[in-house]
């Protein structure tokens, strides 16, 4: 495994200037943020995603008779995509970038602008140095000669793919937090890179929220912080390397780190989690996660609402990153990632394979979720949902023209399948809220476990859809009210 010094340099920048736009006002070259009237035209996307899995067909439904109720005292959120793809037969290379973007739904924006205005300022920057970047290495590789790119590709010294992913961490009256976790290839497919950077603002005013905020004795935190990070970098590398067991090494490194800015932190339902770039402790990134409860004396966090677990909560789980939780609220945290189930290289690209299904990483303990290889399923997400003291899984993805959903009851390192339904989260039907070039048409994203707005594909030749109103209940029953 080796250090890729060129591209890190560059994703730092990207992640640090994206960072600093989510911590002061930044003059916004396309002006103040003004929401178009509803009757104005869309536009229409012209670019379709990179990945070699299957897309849904141009015909897809757009639904724009939704209409959708959401609780007053959760945001509504929705996500864009943007595709960027640069090759040149002539010297046979390919770079490709697909990036998430979130931002506020129009109405919840519009009675929340402070919160929907610096969630456009962290989208508009993260777009901007994405692109500058990409096109910037498109520029270099095109230059190189065939020779010159064969030792790049063994080097390994540029990205190939190039991934932005957005996650929702805590998303209720009180705060937004979410992160993005950047993910590359190299050109060869061989090694991948991952840093996280995330962001905490309050729903109200949309202003930042600071560490301080939430944590009121910062040393004491780092100590607790710094020994669940020693174990989980000694875990990580015991077949590596002897890394010894020191929590004040580690607490002496990660402060370094932080330092350096090679770090994010993220306020989640129950509790704060640290992340720290590929290599920096390890290989890939590491993460600690420190929960409320944890805190038996009650001197560590400040208390009140930033630091009392919502009673219910959804939080979406990223596919390169771990999740700390508390299953059954008794203090013990588990272990969750769910990721995509690949089938085997057989000769060809490493990176462009079929989906299977899913992996589910629970408490170091894999669960295969395999579907039919002809129905090649893709574009799988995965949400934790806490409801009446009970975490349930829910698990989404395609195939071909139609979604599924399906739940699962998480219990001593094992899944167990509780329900599915036959239905995908809504597209927007405006899209007054997203910038810059054209783009997927954005999706709601899943912040509660009612009035999640549906659809389902009736008619494929007409593309009759119906829409509706799903509900998750604590046991994982899926539910639904159409129109």
């Amino acid at each position: 495994m080796k250090k890729n010094n060129i591209v890190r340099i560059a994703l730092g920048l990207i992640t640090a200037s994206a960072m600093l736009a989510a911590c002061q006002k930044i003059d916004d070259p396309r002006g103040p943020y003004i929401p178009k009237e509803e009757d104005e035209d869309d536009p229409t996307p012209t670019e379709a995603p990179v990945e070699a899995e299957p897309t849904p067909t141009e015909a897809e439904p757009e639904p724009t008779q939704a209409s959708v109720k959401s609780a007053q005292e959760v945001p509504e959120l929705v996500m864009s995509e943007r595709y960027k793809n640069f090759d040149a037969d002539k010297n046979g290379y390919e770079l490709a970038y697909t990036y998430e973007l979130l931002h506020t739904g129009i109405e919840y924006g519009k009675s929340h602008p402070g919160l929907r205005d610096s969630l456009e300022e962290v989208a508009f920057h993260t777009e901007e140095m994405l692109g500058e970047s990409c096109s910037g290495y498109a520029e270099l590789l095109s230059a190189m000669s065939a020779a010159e790119l064969e030792h790049e590709k063994d080097m390994g010294e540029y990205p190939k793919y190039f991934y932005n992913r957005v996650y929702t961490r805590r998303a209720d009256e009180n705060v937004l937090s979410f992160m993005y976790e950047n993910t590359y290839f190299d050109l060869n497919g061989e090694y991948d890179d991952v840093c996280v950077r995330a962001y905490n603002y309050y729903v109200e005013d949309g202003s930042e929220v600071e560490f301080s905020d939430v944590v009121a004795d910062e040393e004491a935190f780092y100590d607790l912080l710094s020994e669940k990070l020693s174990v989980a970098v000694h875990e990580g590398l015991m077949g590596m390397q002897d890394y010894p067991v020191d929590a004040g090494r580690t607490r002496k490194e990660m402060l370094e780190y932080m330092d350096m800015g090679e770090y994010s932190w993220v306020l989640e339902p129950q509790g704060i989690s640290f992340y720290f770039d590929t290599f920096t402790f390890m290989p890939w990134v590491a993460s600690a996660t420190v929960l409320f409860s944890e805190d038996v004396n009650g001197d560590i966090f400040t208390g009140g609402p930033l630091t009392t677990e919502p009673d219910e909560w959804v939080m979406k789980l990223p596919k390169d990153c771990t999740t700390v939780f508390d299953a059954e609220d008794d203090g013990i945290s588990e272990s969750i990632r769910v990721y995509d189930l690949k089938e085997p290289n057989r000769g060809g690209d490493y990176h462009f394979k079929l989906n299977l299904g899913a992996v589910v990483d629970l408490n170091n303990n894999l669960t295969e979720i395999k579907e039919d290889e002809e129905d090649q399923p893709y574009d799988y997400e995965a949400y934790l949902v806490h409801k009446d003291g009970k975490i349930v899984l829910l698990l989404t993805h395609d195939e071909y023209d139609f979604s599924y959903m399906d739940t699962y009851t998480l219990s001593g390192g094992e899944i167990s399948h509780v329900d599915e339904f036959d239905a995908g989260v809504q597209y927007l039907p405006k899209q007054d809220c997203i910038w810059g070039e054209e783009v997927t048409f954005p999706v709601y994203v899943i912040t509660q476990s009612h009035g999640i707005p549906v659809y389902d594909v009736l008619n494929l030749e007409t593309w009759e859809c119906r829409f509706g109103e799903l509900s998750i209940g604590s046991g994982g029953e899926l539910s639904a009210e159409w129109e």
